[in-house]
């Protein structure tokens, strides 16, 4: 009887050996899928400022060149503005002053 006993106790312990040791590694693994997802936000953080910036520097470089293309085109308009004052006042002499 002594020695089913025994074999008991060694059995029970051997199971919390077991139990502990599954729960150890469970929380390990926990730990490590938290890094993992962790690191991974911290990437998908970066990535999206990186995307961020590139956005508004391209922004940037559009406002530039729109601006210098309204520039442009209001350079072209005064310059028929101008043109066509020219040509108002050319029509209007008399046919021997010219």
């Amino acid at each position: 009887m002594a020695q089913i006993e025994e074999e008991r106790r060694e059995h029970q312990n051997k199971m919390l050996k077991m139990e502990k040791e599954m729960e150890e590694v469970f929380e390990r693994k926990v730990r490590e899928k938290k890094q993992k997802l962790h690191d991974s936000e911290a990437d998908l953080e970066k990535r999206h400022r990186e995307s961020t910036e590139k956005l508004e520097q391209q922004k940037r470089e559009l406002e530039a060149r729109m601006a210098a293309f309204q520039q442009v085109c209001q350079d072209c308009k005064t310059f028929f503005t101008l043109v066509n004052h020219f040509l108002v006042i050319f029509r209007r002499r008399p046919p021997g002053s010219r």
